[in-house]
């Protein structure tokens, strides 16, 4: 099993994420980052959850159904 999940799941992406906020702010400033980055990521995550709640709901209804 191992941790090797972790690198790929939470370390990758938390680096890319870090790269692109020091982008943004290097370029634009805090203004393109709090107009621009902000409401992109919070949108990516809101729609993210809604996808991953929809999923498990299919999935656990997929099951009772089957039984």
């Amino acid at each position: 099993m191992g941790f090797g999940w972790i690198i790929v799941n939470v370390v990758f992406p938390a680096i890319i994420a870090y790269v692109v906020k020091s982008v943004i702010i290097r370029i634009g400033g805090t203004k393109l980052y709090d107009d621009l980055l902000m409401p992109f990521a919070i949108g990516m995550t809101a729609s993210v959850s809604i996808a991953i709640m929809l999923g498990a709901l299919y999935n656990f209804a997929s099951t009772i159904l089957a039984m």
